[in-house]
């Protein structure tokens, strides 16, 4: 699981003359170490989302707390099919109570088949304290908000336990027809220490219309639409809240206005089990706090079943059965995390922005049936923790920036996927699209892929950082992809390991800094591989999870002109930290083979078949590059 994240810093030290003769141990040299120790992490099987129960309860509680009565602007006592107020604001006509008058009001007993209703023009707040109250109305919204100017808050009080629940039909009673068992059409807050159980049966849970804040209590909303909706905006800073939703869980709706339609969670605790989108944003999901635990479409072992040709400029991207969408997380213009930790299991993408995702710190972990990170703009990876335990594509945008933090990201196809669904420049397949990039310039990312690796429709540019990648068995991928025409991949800077099968093999270009290409023949899974230079030292050992036939491999303390040596088995005495083994000794297995060092490696013949260089049906003077 997730170690500890230190800073990455490359530290400069002088190689030792430590000899590695047959039949003795091979010491590192300890640059790579230095290098790989800022931000090791082991490879897990991580975490599904844990989301409690939120079954009805069969009765209410009052709090075990005494209350002062003298507080309150009215007592309001529910009986059965009766009301009864002691206090000035609110008056009753059969079983609809109506608050008239801003002010703090104590709810409590049990009303069979009736309303609360605000309607005030009072520019001061409206308060309805719930001690153990049980409110139903079968027809309509049990609580309904028509006019309150300043907000209205629901409180609840102490450890109460308090029961909302609505009817199958809702009546057309009034100009503005209700939609949710709690619906407000001014602000509302929902806070204190009690709890609020929603059984909305009609369509939604809670619906302000305006904002809607929640700083405490603990909320259960079981709905047969959205769970909880805020037009403008539903912030989350304390308190817990559990959804489970036949339609999306926590949704703003407000697309006009530029500075609403946003979702802000800061604190406090947030289970959604949600049939559709678990969180949607019309503009904006920022998440600086709190524990997070989203399950949506029944979670990624129901997505839908995948090809690399069901879109050859996106693949993999299609609808799913019902024709919704079923993220984690969804938004139209930004999300940014940069806090908190956050769970999810979702048949679509966990987290999916038709504008950008920033992730600062925190942590999360994926369980994608489709993408795991998904950008139609840019994916900025500046801190935290990403584990992608499954995924189609694990970060997938226009531009994917890493700058720090760990990455451990599983995939069926490819890793990281710089991709333009709407380019659609030259031949069959396209050439190379500049505007597509991916950046590796700091922190520690880990990649097992079955697709490509590291893939972009244009350049792919590394100048600090720790980059591993475990790529495919099929000769059909490889573990570095990038554009046809003049796209490559440049480094300069940081330490790339890339392993994978010969058949689609691409290199990296050093751009100040060495690069070795080894083409190994089968090196079976499980195996010991080293790489060791002339006078012995141990650049880095590793154990392959998967048969590889390639390894490209580029550290700052390669030397130009000097020959390197791979080995396959023997034995490490280094710690394991997702296959790469860190410090300790290696005992030499057998030889590989020796390469040298250049800027400019030759992996010539590292493709073949249809999407081989040098023509036939795939390569460049045939009918174009294979699918990117």
């Amino acid at each position: 699981m997730k170690k500890t994240i230190s800073v990455l810093i490359l530290l400069c030290l002088t190689l030792g003359t430590l000899s590695c003769a047959k039949g003795t141990d091979c010491e590192n040299t300890g640059n790579e170490s230095v290098m790989l120790e800022a931000g090791v992490t082991s490879a897990s099987n991580g975490q599904k989302p844990q989301i409690p129960n939120s079954d009805y309860p069969d009765q209410t509680r009052s709090a075990s707390s005494v209350l002062n009565v003298d507080s309150f602007d009215a007592l309001i006592t529910f009986s059965a099919d009766s009301i009864n107020i002691n206090g000035s604001g609110a008056h009753a006509e059969g079983c609809t109570l109506t608050v008239t008058s801003a002010g703090s009001y104590l709810l409590q007993g049990k009303l069979n088949d009736g309303q609360v209703i605000v309607d005030t023009m009072d520019e001061k707040k409206v308060e309805l304290v719930l001690n153990g109250a049980d409110i139903s109305c079968s027809n309509n919204a049990p609580i309904y908000i028509i006019s309150s100017p300043k907000k209205t808050v629901i409180k609840l009080y102490g450890d109460s336990v308090n029961l909302i629940s609505d009817g199958a039909v809702y009546e057309n009673l009034y100009e503005d027809n209700p939609s949710a068992a709690i619906y407000s059409k001014d602000d509302l807050e929902i806070s204190g220490g009690g709890e609020l159980y929603v059984s909305a049966n009609f369509d939604k849970g809670i619906y302000g219309k305006d904002d809607l804040k929640i700083d405490g209590g603990s909320i259960f909303v079981n709905s047969a639409g959205d769970g909880i909706r805020g037009k403008d905006s539903v912030c989350l800073s304390a308190g817990k809240v559990v959804i489970n939703s036949h339609s999306d869980g926590l949704k703003t709706t407000n697309a006009e206005e530029s500075d609403k339609g946003n979702i802000i969670v800061s604190g406090g605790e947030l289970y959604i089990t949600a049939d559709f989108d678990a969180i949607q944003a019309e503009n904006s999901v920022e998440i600086t706090g709190g524990i997070i635990a989203l399950s949506s479409g029944q979670g990624a072992e129901n997505a839908s079943e995948h090809s690399n040709f069901d879109d050859w400029r996106h693949p993999g991207r299609q609808e799913s059965d019902d024709g919704k969408a079923h993220h984690g997380i969804k938004a139209t213009v930004a999300v940014n995390i940069f806090a908190g930790s956050i769970s999810a299991d979702c048949s679509d993408d966990c987290v999916n922005c038709d504008g950008e995702i920033n992730i600062r710190d925190g942590s999360i972990y994926i369980n994608a049936g489709d993408d795991g990170l998904h950008a139609d703009s840019s994916l900025n990876i500046e801190g935290g923790y990403v584990e992608i335990e499954r995924s189609y594509e694990g970060y997938e945008a226009k531009s994917i920036s890493v700058t720090g933090g760990v990455s451990l990201i599983h995939s069926d196809d490819d890793g990281m996927n710089a991709s333009d669904p709407s380019y659609s420049g030259g031949g069959m397949w396209g050439m190379g699209n500049t505007d597509c990039i991916l950046s590796i310039s700091g922190g520690s990312s880990y990649v097992y892929a079955d697709g490509d690796g590291i893939d972009s429709n244009g350049n792919i540019v590394m100048t600090g950082g720790v980059l591993i990648v475990f790529g495919p068995e099929s000769s059909g991928n490889g573990a570095i992809d990038y554009g046809d025409g003049a796209c490559n991949m440049s480094i300069s800077g940081g330490l790339l390991l890339a392993v994978g099968s010969r058949g689609m093999a691409d290199c990296a270009t050093g751009k100040g800094q060495q690069v070795i290409f080894a083409s190994t023949g089968n090196i079976q899974k499980g195996s010991v591989v080293a790489v060791t230079d002339a006078k012995g030292g141990l650049l880095i050992a590793f154990e392959t999870p998967k048969t590889i036939q390639t390894i490209v491999f580029s550290s700052p303390f390669l030397t130009n002109g000097e020959k390197y040596s791979v080995y396959s088995g023997g034995s490490s005495t280094g710690n394991l930290e997702s296959n790469v083994y860190v410090g300790g000794l290696y005992t030499p297995g057998s030889l590989v083979t020796s390469v040298t060092a250049t800027e400019n490696p030759d992996a010539s013949g590292g493709s073949s078949g249809m999407g081989g260089p040098g023509g036939g049906m795939g390569g460049p003077g045939g009918m174009g590059g294979r699918p990117r």
